[in-house]
């Protein structure tokens, strides 16, 4: 359109110099092209602000997802206060352009790194802002990450059981990720954490299981790169050297330890200050104290060199009570309690809330649990009284059908009774039981006497059917005489649904409705 209105304005330069009608039209001509561009100006700036503000956001959405990616890097090279730095950023921005997904991974990024380094309360918090996102409730690795970082923070603040529920949490939520891979991860994780908290408790038992978990998890992931599991293998090595030094198994210990070491080395990592204490713990139980204290204080130098607060505050500890336990220098013990309680005192103020922030935390939870119980309980309820209801017109019904059959029984008593005495005045009590006792033994006889008591009978049955057999005559017979289908079943030694059959093929042969009594029906004839 732009290329057509500029032919048209240069064709303006070359005629109006030579010809002054065709001046004339092309004045004519700009003035309605003017108008046509000021009434659509409004709609090509539209389109373009649309145009610019969808990458511009695409832009955003890329650079916070670099941000954070940066911040994990951090991270990962245990620069704690440059990752929580960089997360920030990656928040302020999200929070500006309103991004949920960019917000619940920042604060969950610097939670993760504030844990490390001991600041709990801050962590904790920034974890509640995470869950309030509705992007939180959509991703399952955040409610995940979110159970691990506040049972190591529970775990760290000695509330174990708080600990050991959020991380049965983690396990449980963990299995439910699509992806193999990290699914294998994330319950990788779930089973470390556990381990150290039943270390922490001395569960050993329980500690074991979890190790042995952990195990077999990182056999089976023996197809990706080192650099992807090393810490995780390296912290199976840690845990199992710990276990066989309390065991007594110093050279399993040994070997174990070493082995972590070697890994990390290889991956150059500079995380070593876990291994050094376990070093030291194995030093001590062999009784050579003085290269127990050598590698307590590599950790101690670790854990500063990484800014990790957390860390060293536990190796001053760490120092402290074993010079005092030993009797080694005073003064060394005295720097490392004055060190130990400085830091304690800071991460003490820092975190000066923090068990009221996890009461709280703990007391939504409990909250939002008892909501969704006490739904299910009106669920169960109504589902109950349902079953309830359902079941008294159940019984209701039996009970009726019940009496129904008792009455039609005693009926069925009273005429056979009301049958009995008519043929004991007609033809004696002799007969009776002649005629009853040939019923029993299902003897051939039977239909002789019968056809001799009740020629009428037979005669009215050979009128229906003239071919009529005698073992049709037989059952019939005994309809006449009221023995019921049980009866009949027992003496002609038949099952009870061989009757029933029968009786279906009498009333089909006969048509006789369903609604009519085939007994009175028979004796009608």
């Amino acid at each position: 359109m732009i290329l057509k209105y500029l032919v048209f304005f240069l064709n303006i330069t070359f005629f109006s110099g030579h010809n002054k009608q065709f001046t004339n039209f092309f004045m004519i001509k700009t003035s309605n092209i003017y108008l046509e561009i000021k009434k659509n100006i409004a709609k090509i700036t539209f389109v373009s602000i649309l145009f610019i503000s969808f990458p511009t956001y695409a832009q955003i959405e890329i650079r916070i997802k670099k941000i954070l990616a940066t911040s994990q890097q951090q991270f990962l090279n245990l620069e704690y206060v440059e990752s929580i730095k960089t997360a920030n950023t990656a928040l302020k921005l999200s929070e500006k352009e309103s991004y949920s997904k960019g917000i619940t991974l920042s604060n969950i990024y610097i939670a993760k790194a504030l844990s490390e380094t001991g600041i709990y309360q801050s962590a904790l918090k920034h974890l509640d802002n995470a869950e309030k996102e509705p992007f939180f409730e959509k991703y399952i690795n955040a409610q995940i990450e979110t159970y691990r970082l506040r049972g190591r923070i529970y775990g760290n603040l000695k509330m174990n059981d708080l600990a050991i529920r959020e991380f049965y949490k983690q396990l449980r939520f963990s299995n439910q990720l699509n992806d193999s891979i990290s699914r294998k991860k994330s319950i990788f994780w779930a089973h470390q954490n556990l381990s150290q908290i039943f270390s922490n408790t001395e569960q050993y038992d329980s500690l074991w299981n979890h190790l042995i978990a952990q195990k077999k998890i990182i056999e089976n992931l023996q197809t990706l790169p080192l650099s992807d599991t090393y810490h995780d293998l390296s912290a199976i090595y840690i845990s199992f050297g710990e276990e066989h030094t309390r065991k007594g198994n110093y050279v399993a210990a040994r070997n174990n330890l070493d082995s972590a070491v070697a890994i990390l080395k290889k991956n150059k990592s500079n995380y070593f200050h876990e291994v050094f204490n376990k070093y030291g713990d194995l030093e001590d139980a062999i009784g050579n104290t003085k290269k127990a204290t050598d590698y307590y204080k590599l950790a101690l130098n670790n854990a500063i060199d990484l800014k990790n607060k957390g860390a060293e505050q536990f190796g001053n500890k760490v120092l402290a009570d074993y010079f005092l336990k030993n009797k080694l220098d005073a003064k060394e013990t005295n720097e490392y309690l004055k060190r130990y309680q400085e830091l304690n005192d800071s991460l003490k103020a820092v975190n000066n809330n923090v068990h009221e922030i996890i009461l709280n935390q703990v007391l939504n939870q409990r909250n939002k649990e008892f909501k969704t119980q006490t739904k299910f309980y009106w669920i169960g309820f109504s589902a109950l009284a349902l079953l309830s209801v359902g079941l008294f017109l159940i019984l209701w019904s039996l009970n009726r059908r019940k009496k129904a059959n008792i009455l039609s029984f005693k009926e069925e008593l009273h005429k056979k009774e009301a049958f009995m005495e008519d043929f004991i005045k007609q033809h004696g009590q002799n007969k009776f039981e002649e005629l009853v006792d040939l019923v029993k033994t299902n003897h051939p006889k039977f239909i002789i006497l019968f056809k001799e008591i009740y020629p009428d009978f037979i005669a009215k049955l050979k009128v229906l059917d003239a071919n009529i057999k005698d073992s049709e005559i037989s059952f019939c017979a005994l309809i006449y005489l009221n023995f019921t289908t049980k009866e009949i079943a027992k003496y002609t030694f038949v099952t009870i649904r061989a009757v029933q059959i029968r009786k279906n093929r009498l009333r089909k042969k006969y048509n006789i409705d369903s609604t009519d009594d085939l007994y009175i029906w028979i004796q009608n004839l």
